[in-house]
């Protein structure tokens, strides 16, 4: 990876003569990681993969769900079942490698700092079931107490209230609806910003992460690794509707329809990665034939044109503040104009 980005961004041939077809066309160069993916950058950024010679290869890195922990890329393992194709979980806590070394992006800059090396700009994000089933809190406090370490100059870091690690249509193993928030416009949003900082120096937006608490059991969480006896596992403060609070929070979160980010069940990897939805119920005579304590749909929202206005203006101060793009905002308004919660509209008769 490290050579043939390099190779594309400055070569004239390779070592066979062969051109390089994108010789001089490269100014910067960019590297996008999700989940696996993001814990295999900040490795390869921490055992210094990023420089050939004294030249940078990635300018920026854009790193998602990535959590707290690295992938074991200079361990040697069997077959498609190596050390780097797992992840601690509920079933085994304790598996190694993951969290083992740096948690924390300040302490993985400050290493490649020491060697000399100008670190990358970059952009973390996590999702709120990163905090339960991920050990994402570790990624800000790193092995011990429950204070944030400082992130560094070159790094931005974003929570996304109520987002899941992945969004599915359809987890028919597990006992809930899967999460439903789709964070990909957050994606893309800070992507071009940190094309922005890498080309122009240009400021992105402030990290905005969720207020934390100690996790209690209920929902449950992944604990601590046994080797980190000091780690303290914290998750997201929720509201009253069992919503994250803080962070950034997408329209579907700002105007909710229901809980997002919620633990599913059992505890298998694949149901705690998916997160969960609990729509809220449609009108207050239905809530009350349950113990759902949420307000209704119609307790929440006037009418139809509320609940979308309501979105509008959700969509468009994530616009105004760089965390969504505007032509995202106008599908998620649409959306919600098409939403199936309300009766349809009346038909208008007058003459247009």
């Amino acid at each position: 990876m490290r050579d043939a980005a390099d190779f594309l961004a400055h070569a004239a041939t390779d070592a066979g003569g062969t051109p390089n077809p994108l010789k001089g066309a490269i100014s910067r160069v960019l590297a996008s990681g999700k989940s696996q993916d993001g814990r295999f950058l900040k490795t390869f950024l921490l055992n210094g993969f990023n420089m050939v010679g004294n030249r940078r290869v990635f300018d920026g890195m854009h790193v998602f769900v990535s959590a707290a922990g690295l992938l074991p890329i200079l361990q040697t393992g069997l077959g498609p079942k190596s050390s780097g194709e797992e992840a601690p979980s509920f079933a085994n806590p304790d598996f190694p490698g993951v969290n083992d070394g740096p948690l924390t992006i300040g302490e993985i800059t400050a290493k490649v700092a020491a060697r000399g090396e100008v670190p990358p700009k970059m952009m973390l994000v996590n999702s709120t079931t990163d905090y339960y089933s991920l050990r994402a809190s570790l990624g800000r406090t790193g092995v011990s107490g429950t204070a944030d370490q400082p992130l560094p100059a070159n790094v931005r870091m974003y929570d996304v209230a109520g987002g899941s690690h992945v969004v599915v249509l359809k987890a028919p193993t597990c006992t809930q609806s899967p999460g439903r928030l789709d964070w990909a416009p957050l994606s893309r949003a800070l992507l071009l910003h940190l094309d922005d900082w890498v080309s122009r120096n240009a400021e992105p937006p402030a990290s905005e992460l969720m207020p934390l608490d100690t996790a209690s059991g209920d929902p449950p969480a992944l604990r601590a690794p046994t080797a980190l006896s000091a780690a303290v596992i914290q998750v997201p403060k929720r509201d009253q509707d069992g919503n994250a609070l803080g962070g950034v929070r997408l329209p579907d979160i700002a105007v909710p329809t229901g809980t997002n980010g919620g633990q599913n069940q059992p505890q298998t990897f694949t149901c705690m990665l998916v997160g969960s939805f609990s729509p809220f119920a449609a009108t207050k005579a239905e809530r009350e034939r349950t113990p759902d304590t949420r307000p209704s749909i119609e307790e929440r929202y006037r009418t139809r044109d509320d609940y979308v206005n309501r979105i509008r203006i959700a969509a468009q101060d994530l616009v105004t503040r760089g965390l969504m793009l505007p032509e995202d905002a106008a599908v998620v308004v649409q959306e919600a104009a098409s939403s199936k919660l309300f009766a349809p509209a009346p038909a208008n008769d007058a003459p247009r």
